[in-house]
């Protein structure tokens, strides 16, 4: 992600919060996302027009705001900038919504309740609603790894074992 994504789905969010559609625009950019990645070649070749791109995008997309914006983002040659976009856009709906995406490691599948159990815990300590992605890495000994807004909670095993062991050398 970059500055300059960041600035674009800024833009793009409080546009569209104005216009009372975040939601179809978040539905919207990250379809569009999926086609450009899908059809780079075609949206990145210089010898196709700018208006013969903007043709395929009114065709599947409504006039207005969104067609708008991929008008913009390829009068400045920015659509390579799309999926950190798409990214920056998610993000900011999350942060308007109080949403927590967090990423939890175990050793070995933990229960759907053992994992609710855990996601209640989250959200009371943190005040926020909070989805969870879990994802089972067998090369951990045992304990949790949580990942989220940009830093980990590392409760594995391994983890407790350097501590210690770094603790005893001091």
């Amino acid at each position: 992600m970059s500055a300059l994504s960041e600035q674009y789905a800024l833009a793009l969010f409080g546009l569209a919060r104005e216009a009372s559609c975040v939601e179809d625009m978040q539905t919207w950019v990250s379809s569009f996302a999926s086609v450009y990645t899908e059809e780079k070649a075609f949206f990145d070749h210089p010898a196709v027009s700018l208006e013969a791109k903007l043709e395929v995008v009114l065709k599947a997309y409504p006039k207005g705001l969104f067609s708008d914006f991929v008008g913009v983002l390829m009068q400045n040659n920015r659509l390579a900038l799309l999926p950190d976009i798409t990214d920056d856009f998610e993000a900011l709906i999350a942060a308007q919504d109080q949403q927590m995406y967090v990423t939890l490691t175990s050793a070995k599948p933990l229960s759907d309740a053992r994992v609710k159990q855990i996601q209640a815990q989250l959200q009371k300590q943190y005040n926020r609603h909070v989805i969870m992605d879990v994802i089972v890495d067998a090369s951990l000994i045992g304990g949790l790894r949580y990942a989220f807004d940009g830093k980990v909670l590392n409760d594995t095993v391994a983890q407790n074992l350097r501590s210690l062991h770094h603790r005893l050398v001091k």
